[in-house]
């Protein structure tokens, strides 16, 4: 079980485009991205896998300006639950800077059909911790996604102060 509130099950089928790195090919010249880990590491974190599914979810990468989203940290994990028959995995979204993705992602990365979340104009903030589900389409989900996990303030009085304009 993951521990993120932000973290939904998506479907290895639908995420798996998205992927940064081929990780299931050793790394080579001809293939830079496959993977550099030991025939032991693997073995052992396949097993993990197998024995307990994913343990912490997988990271994207999305860039609200093109549209292209990347799976940033987790190209092993998605490889080796696919090899282990999982239909799923956790995953988070991490909202990554305008151009961020230029030179890693492409048309092959975008994300069709329209977000449910959209930078706010007319200075285009766009949350530091967005839920897949805000911008993927929902066929992308094992399960129907539950609705907004609302902020949590940890900072007592911190509610207070920003309303009354003190919070700076």
């Amino acid at each position: 079980m993951t521990s993120s509130p932000y973290a939904e099950r998506v479907l290895i089928s639908e995420l798996w485009r998205h992927r940064e790195f081929d990780r299931s090919v050793p790394s080579s010249p001809a293939h830079p991205g496959g993977h550099t880990k030991t025939a032991r590491q693997l073995a052992e974190l396949a097993a993990s896998i197998a024995r307990d599914g994913i343990l912490e979810p997988l990271i994207l990468h999305y860039d609200p300006l093109t549209r292209y989203a990347l799976l940033g940290e987790g190209n092993h994990r998605i490889w080796l639950a696919r090899e282990a028959g999982h239909p799923d995995v956790p995953l988070i979204g991490v909202h990554a800077q305008p151009g961020y993705l230029r030179r890693r992602a492409g048309p092959e990365h975008a994300v069709d059909g329209e977000p449910r979340l959209r930078p706010v104009e007319p200075h285009g903030y766009f949350p530091a911790a967005f839920r897949p589900s805000l911008v993927l389409p929902l066929r992308y989900f094992a399960r129907t996604p539950v609705p907004h996990v609302p902020f949590v303030d940890y900072e007592p009085g911190l509610a207070d102060r920003q309303a009354a304009g003190k919070w700076r």
